[in-house]
Parts: C-alpha cells; sequence; structure tokens
C-alpha cells in the first residue's frame, strides 16, 4: 500500500505573504504527525522578485528538499505570471490555484521582461492537463477588508479544491499562531471565504459536467 505523500509548490512576488502561508501549512502538517521538508529560493523577493517554495511532506523520510519538475501534486500561484513559471512542476491531473490580479516584478519593472497579456497567461494556464482555480483573491480580500489576506484565502481555495491530508481546525490554529494580532477574524473569514469559493467551483463544474 502506498504511503500517504504531497508535493506542493508556493510561489509569488516578494511581499506577498507566500512565505507565511508555507510556515501555517508547514506546522500544520507537523501537528499531524507527518514529516516535512522545506526547500525556498528567495531570488531578489525583498525588492519584488520571485519566491518560490517547494514543500514536500508524508509519512515517509524524505531525503530531499526540492520537487523534481512533472512531479507536484499542487501548485498555489500568487501573482498569474509567476505561477506560469511554476506549471512545468505540476504533475498530470495535478491542482493550480492562482491569483489573476498582476503584480509586476521587479525584471518587467527595470525592462528585462515583458509582462504577457491576461489573455496569453489565461492560455498557458488552463493548457495544463489538471484542474485550475483562477480567481482574483487581492479584489476578494478588498471586499473582506484587507488586500493583505489574499494569501490566505488562496490557501482556502487549496484547502477546499485539494485534499492536504490535514485538517481544518489544524490549518485554522496555525492561522491563529501564525498571523498578527488584531487580523486574526478577517484571516479567518478569508479563509473560509476560500474554502467556499473552492467548493462552489466543484459543484459548478459538476453540474456542466452532468449536463
Amino acid at each position: 500500500m502506498e504511503r500517504f505523500s504531497r508535493r506542493l509548490i508556493f510561489i509569488g512576488v516578494g511581499g506577498q505573504g507566500v512565505v507565511l502561508v508555507t510556515r501555517i501549512i508547514s506546522q500544520s502538517v507537523v501537528e499531524e504527525g507527518y514529516r516535512v521538508v522545506i526547500g525556498e529560493t528567495h531570488g531578489q523577493a525583498i525588492r519584488g522578485g520571485t519566491t518560490l517554495t517547494h514543500m514536500l511532506y508524508g509519512e515517509e523520510e524524505i531525503y530531499s528538499p526540492l520537487i523534481m519538475k512533472g512531479t507536484a501534486d499542487a501548485i498555489i500561484g500568487f501573482e498569474p505570471m509567476e505561477t506560469v513559471r511554476a506549471l512545468p512542476y505540476l504533475r498530470r491531473g495535478g491542482v493550480v490555484v492562482y491569483n489573476r490580479h498582476p503584480v509586476h516584478p521587479v525584471t518587467v519593472k527595470i525592462g528585462e521582461e515583458e509582462y504577457p497579456t491576461p489573455g496569453e497567461l489565461l492560455s498557458k494556464i488552463n493548457s495544463i492537463d489538471g484542474r485550475v482555480y483562477g480567481l482574483d483573491a487581492t479584489k476578494i480580500a478588498e471586499e473582506l477588508g484587507s488586500r493583505r489576506v489574499a494569501n490566505i484565502l488562496l490557501l482556502g481555495v487549496m484547502t477546499g479544491a485539494f485534499d492536504l491530508g490535514i485538517r481544518l481546525d489544524t490549518i485554522r490554529e496555525s492561522i491563529i499562531r501564525n498571523v498578527p494580532p488584531g487580523t486574526v477574524e478577517v484571516n479567518l473569514k478569508a479563509f473560509n471565504k476560500g474554502i467556499e469559493y473552492a467548493k462552489r467551483e466543484q459543484t459548478s463544474r459538476k453540474h456542466k459536467n452532468f449536463l
């Protein structure tokens, strides 16, 4: 019998809360009794560069902190162009949850790269062999009271769309421990909103397939 394991990729631009979400999930994983290994690449994160995190966890010993291309179970993309960068890591049938709200990285700002059109980004992301959940998490977070909780909203979507093998209460407790004082309520609201979004999307897709 195959032992439980998960391979997750988190990617975004510095300042979007990628590290916070990684910490919340990693602590939740430990609470559930799994072994976890994390590999992080921050690049020019402080100046708005790419922040990429590999997370591997499960029941067995893990020897490498890096995920091979084509083997990640899921990707959480905090920014659309950065999400496209991570797509080669995804396995067939994997899940992508991403924020459609663009944040121009430092490479675009200094003219080293051109930012793709929304249509180009959408086409690349939707071409994967897997399930895609794309939403303007920044806008929804603003409607909840703070755009800074967009990262927790995306975590909620991933939790609702994909079996992380972690109990919801464990993740909620980790959120409470890790977010700044005074922001617990809005962060939990964002997390729950994300779960609701994923479940609503799943129901809608099942209905369309039935028709």
